[in-house]
């Protein structure tokens, strides 16, 4: 098992990306900003010197999204398709025949944060659940559920995972048959 340095799971200091800007002094204005950076560098957004600061930029999206006025500003579908994307690629990078990386454990937190993401922004919101659906994080999210290693890890993963499922399938049809066709 190789353990991490605190530069790699801090991230790079020097490394200035609005990903790292908005860190700094988070706002809601400012989110589309740094929502649209992680769609057009979603390698750079995943990369070993910026998981960790994408996993915390997450974490303050899915926090938040905890507020109702808040999640429903925000379900203009930037958001979902950004978890969607990021979704899709932390989950190939732990899913099924991946041997575990040096970055593992950031690559687990970065998959809490999105699922915590993707949980809060989609309650009681139907548009951002249609939004998930549209840009592919509906059946990310299922093969999500599909990789043992996730079930292997913490209770938060289980719990982020559940949550994720419950809010984007509650009382909408077609996020729910996605959800058992895929």
């Amino acid at each position: 098992m190789v353990i991490s340095t605190k530069a790699q799971r801090e991230g790079d200091a020097s490394s200035d990306t609005p990903v790292t800007q908005w860190l700094d002094a988070p706002t809601e204005d400012s989110v589309k900003t740094v929502v649209t950076y992680m769609l057009e560098h979603p390698s750079q957004s995943i990369s070993s010197t910026h998981i960790v600061a994408t996993a915390k930029a997450f974490k303050q999206l899915a926090d938040m999204c905890r507020d109702p006025d808040v999640r429903t500003r925000l379900a203009d579908g930037a958001l979902a398709a950004a978890s969607s994307l990021l979704l899709e690629r932390v989950v190939a990078e732990l899913g099924p025949g991946t041997e575990q990386s040096n970055g593992h454990a950031e690559h687990v937190f970065l998959l809490v944060q999105v699922l915590r993401c993707i949980c809060n922004q989609s309650a009681d919101t139907d548009a951002a659940r249609t939004q998930l659906l549209e840009h592919g994080g509906t059946a990310a999210l299922a093969r999500a559920l599909s990789i043992d290693d996730v079930w292997r890890q913490p209770v938060p993963v289980a719990q982020a995972a559940f949550g994720a499922v419950l809010n984007v399938s509650l009382d909408h049809k077609l996020c729910t048959q996605a959800l058992v066709d895929a």
